[in-house]
């Protein structure tokens, strides 16, 4: 469990790296190694494959990892340099000595205490970053790791500001600076560390733990140009400046670099860039407005500097001359090299009779590479792919024309190897005629079983069906035949009721008994009479009223 907290903590603190920013892994499985060393935090795909196949042990001390991390940052070119531990704080404790190594080379380190088996034990990742000026955290819950490693991630991405006294470095003379020399500038008190711009031009540089950063920049994007100056202006850390007698100078000139209007001149120049080709056009006139013919123009251009080496090459160093020849009155065009991504300073002039030069100078810039400047279709490239295949073409756009789903294409043959199924077939089909080969079956008997699963199958299905015919029947026709046999049986448990009564009321001879039960459809037994007895009048009326229930049943027979 720990190992995954671990490497998802890991990937989380270089997730917020930025892709200049170097990262690596120490760790330890049976021996102190690198999991990776010191790798821009670009390569995070890389990484995260190499932190996910990792199986770290427990670290017997901390000295061992912490000289082999102090010898990979002490050489590193960077700014700011970072290290963060994460541990129960079990591992032994790191020499003094070591200690202020990390100190004194600026490298701090935070600690991370987790799940310590005593209390005591976090003191080591106390006393830790207390002397390496970093910071500790003791994190209670596991899911508070990766919130601590981002935020200690952080710090190397922040705008690093170096509070120390330094000298600045003159490194090129340009325009916002002529007239100084090396070694007049004042020191300052600290500066922003900053990196330099693909395209600026680096005059003054700072230096910060032995590590170049600019001090003085300026650029030319499009007609606007800009200027940097990484540290202070005012009494805070330039106090040393305010004071200095060429302080006015300094700031006079650069304002007056990044904000100077062009001067009035006869010549008007217009520089562009056409699939890889600087165009230049230069039209002049005179002072009455009439076109100047027959000018020896020449032309110079000066190369970005990822044309001549890179920063550290001399600004001026790389450039180069073309010819411009008058294509109308008073107008004239060159052309020059313009590959490369960058600024192109362009300057054009041509001698008058005293010899005195006569000179304009413009510019123009390539921000990204000519191929995306393409916004149309290439039409011969993809033509060029169509015909790659046999049977490619390009289509117009037109599906009418086009007709993408037509049948026109030869017929192609593909094999598929079908051994395999005829083998399991052939294989089944041998099986199945020694089976039947060799084994005797009794046919009758099998139809015989057959017949009587049916007999006792079938009424049951019928019985089934019936009752989901009767399910799906009218509801009304339904209700009525239910009610009828309500009234069927309740129309017999009366009749069944009276013969019940009479029979209790008046014994009856036997044929009389079984008439009864014949009228009403219910055997009733009968009994021998009994001795006679004198009639009384509730005997007369009992037998008047089987004589009417008997005529009544006759009756109903009759009409049936």
């Amino acid at each position: 469990r720990g190992n995954d907290w671990a490497k998802k903590i890991t990937k989380a603190a270089i997730r917020v790296l930025s892709d200049q920013d170097l990262v690596g892994v120490l760790m330890y499985r049976g021996g102190y190694s690198w999991l990776f060393p010191l790798t821009p935090a670009a390569q995070r795909r890389q990484l995260y494959t190499r932190i996910d196949g990792a199986t770290p042990g427990d670290m017997p001390d901390f000295g061992s990892t912490m000289k082999m991390a102090y010898a990979a940052l002490k050489n590193a070119n960077a700014a700011l340099k970072h290290c963060i531990i994460i541990s129960d704080g079990d591992p032994s404790m790191p020499s003094p000595q070591l200690l202020q190594q990390f100190r004194a080379g600026g490298i701090t380190i935070s600690t991370i205490g987790i799940a310590p088996h005593r209390p005591q034990q976090v003191q080591s990742l106390k006393i830790i970053a207390k002397a390496t000026r970093g910071r500790y955290y003791y994190a209670k819950n596991p899911r508070q790791l990766p919130q601590i490693f981002i935020k200690e991630a952080a710090v190397v991405r922040r705008s690093l500001i170096a509070n120390e006294t330094f000298t600045p470095i003159l490194k090129s003379v340009t325009e916002p600076i002529k007239g100084f020399a090396a070694g007049e500038f004042p020191p300052l008190l600290a500066f922003v560390v900053t990196e330099l711009k693909p395209r600026a031009e680096e005059p003054l540089q700072a230096i910060y733990r032995g590590e170049s950063s600019p001090l003085l920049a300026h650029w030319q994007y499009g007609l606007g140009r800009g200027v940097a100056f990484t540290s202070d202006a005012t009494g805070n850390w330039g106090k040393h400046w305010v004071n200095w007698e060429k302080f006015s100078k300094f700031w006079t000139q650069t304002i007056r670099w990044a904000t100077r209007k062009r001067p009035k001149s006869d010549l008007e120049i217009t520089t562009r860039i056409v699939s890889g080709d600087g165009r230049v056009q230069v039209e002049a006139f005179g002072d009455d407005g009439e076109p100047l013919d027959g000018l020896d123009f020449r032309g110079f251009v000066k190369w970005p500097k990822a044309r001549y080496g890179g920063e550290g090459s001399e600004s001026r160093a790389g450039g180069q001359s073309f010819e411009l020849q008058q294509v109308a009155p008073g107008r004239y065009e060159g052309r020059f090299d313009a590959a490369d991504v960058g600024t192109y300073l362009v300057s054009v002039s041509y001698p008058q009779a005293d010899g005195r030069p006569v000179a304009e100078t413009s510019g123009v810039s390539v921000s990204y590479s000519p191929e995306y400047n393409t916004t149309g279709p290439n039409i011969a490239l993809l033509e060029k792919i169509a015909g790659a295949g046999k049977y490619g073409r390009l289509l117009s756009g037109d599906a009418t024309v086009d007709n993408v789903f037509r049948h026109d294409l030869p017929a192609s043959m593909t094999t598929l190897p079908l051994w395999r199924t005829l083998l399991w077939t052939a294989l089944g089909l041998f099986l199945l005629d020694i089976f039947l080969r060799r084994v005797l079956i009794d046919w009758g008997k099998i139809s015989e079983k057959f017949l009587m699963l049916g007999a006792l199958v079938i009424p049951r299905l019928r019985e089934r069906l019936a009752r989901i015919v009767r399910a799906d029947a009218d509801p009304v026709q339904a209700a009525l035949a239910a009610k009828r046999a309500d009234l069927v049986g309740a129309d017999a448990e009366r009749k069944a009721a009276l013969l019940d009564a009479l029979a209790e009321a008046e014994p009856y001879e036997e044929e009389q008994a079984a008439a009864a039960g014949a009228a009403t459809g219910v055997s009733v037994p009968g009994r021998k009479a009994p001795a006679k007895k004198e009639k009384t009048a509730a005997s007369a009326y009992t037998s008047r009223l089987l004589q009417a229930k008997k005529q009544a049943l006759d009756e109903r027979k009759r009409k049936k």
